[in-house]
């Protein structure tokens, strides 16, 4: 079986992150350079889309983390929707799952 392949998209209109395949130490800069496109164009909020995140790494955590305190610095905030089995589980593992508000736009887990 072949690895995924790694897919960053961003919706700058409505302000999301959509990722796909493998997050992890090669992947993360991506990860990082799509989120600070949405954080230099200002705004209060961005979603990450993480329903086809196949892994994700303590790594990407920290992409997701630093961003999250640039924007709460502002008053901002990063929410994860449709988060994978393997991201839910890494936000419950570290403790994280509210701060992101893991879970589907429309609340449900």
């Amino acid at each position: 079986m072949g690895v995924a392949p790694f897919e960053v998209e961003v919706a700058i209109t409505s302000r999301r992150v959509i990722v796909r395949g493998d997050l992890d130490l090669a992947t993360s800069p991506q990860l990082a350079a799509a989120l600070e496109i949405l954080l230099r164009d200002g705004g209060s909020s961005v979603s990450v889309d993480m329903a086809a995140v196949s892994f994700i790494d303590s790594v990407a955590l920290s992409v997701l983390v630093d961003a999250s305190n640039r924007l709460a610095a502002t008053g901002g905030r990063i929410r994860v929707v449709h988060p994978s089995r393997s991201t839910t589980r890494l936000l419950q593992l570290t403790g994280l799952s509210a701060r992101f508000a893991a879970g589907h736009p429309d609340g449900r887990s």
